[in-house]
């Protein structure tokens, strides 16, 4: 392998590492307005007590651990990689790639990755020594010479401290992105309990009645338990108070498939009335004992 070709194989590398960083952060951004768009906010009036509390703890960690989430991606991708042939750090994976490129390994020499900057700055200083001497005697064809050949020797030099360079930014962006996964997937786990949270606070079950039978012997004395649904489509016949509470009524007429006829007698909060009730309307049930 070439000593460019290296330098290729690395640079490519990094540029997957960001494009998944990318990647991530739009799956996040993505899964952020899922949540906040998808979060069913109709029941958290009835929620009362532990269930209350839930939804809100749930809430506020679920989109905490989403935006917290998209910050580290956003960090990581944000974040430069400031090497230099003369700050690399000392790592050993990085050494374990350079000795599997033997052409590299040979042009580095026997000074290795430590002695690479040193290198550098000693073949700088020769090209700087032969330029001036060839500057003062530009018809001097040895020290031409001698200037092009110490201005070869920058130019390889620093092909492979680009290569080196390259390989160490690789692998220190790669320990970010490993970094930055464990924390993503540890609050994409938070996250998920603060759904959890949420959903099972904002959906409470409802109160446990005693189950109607299957064929009803009218007249039956029942408990109705509004909905939503029935509590706005009664509330003008029965009165406001009525339908915000357990009304005892009286089945005259059991239709099939949870529909009835049902009577509700005048009490101090209902109005008397006769009217058919559907499973949309809510649950009739024998009352509790």
């Amino acid at each position: 392998m070439s000593t460019e070709s290296t330098s290729e194989v690395y640079t490519k590398a990094a540029e997957r590492l960001r494009d998944t960083l990318k990647w991530f952060l739009t799956s996040l951004a993505a899964v952020g307005a899922v949540l906040i768009a998808g979060l069913s906010l109709s029941n958290i009036g009835e929620a009362t007590g532990a269930r209350l509390l839930a939804v809100a703890v749930g809430l506020v960690v679920a989109i905490a651990a989403v935006i917290s989430a998209a910050a580290v991606c956003a960090s990581v991708l944000g974040e430069g990689v400031n090497l230099s042939v003369y700050n690399m750090p000392t790592d050993p994976d990085l050494t374990r790639d350079i000795s599997q490129d033997t052409a590299l390994v040979a042009a580095i020499g026997d000074g290795g990755v430590a002695g690479l900057g040193e290198q550098l700055t000693r073949a700088v200083n020769e090209q700087q020594e032969a330029f001036r001497e060839h500057q003062n005697d530009p018809q001097n064809e040895t020290k031409k010479a001698v200037y092009r050949a110490k201005d070869l020797e920058v130019a390889r030099l620093n092909g492979i401290a680009d290569t080196v360079v390259r390989m160490a930014a690789y692998r220190l962006m790669r320990q970010r992105f490993n970094a930055g996964a464990r924390w993503v997937a540890g609050l994409s786990v938070v996250a998920g309990v603060g759904i959890f949270l949420f959903a099972w606070g904002a959906n409470a079950p409802d109160e446990a009645v005693g189950q109607i039978p299957a064929v009803v012997e009218t007249p039956t004395d029942v408990e109705v338990h509004l909905d939503q649904a029935g509590r706005d489509r009664l509330q003008d016949e029965l009165g406001e108070a009525c339908v915000a509470d357990v009304i005892p009524a009286v089945v005259l007429e059991d239709r099939g498939g949870g529909e009835y006829r049902v009577a509700v007698a005048s009490t101090d909060d209902c109005d008397a009335i006769l009217v058919d009730l559907g499973p949309a309307d809510g649950a009739v049930a024998l009352p509790a004992e």
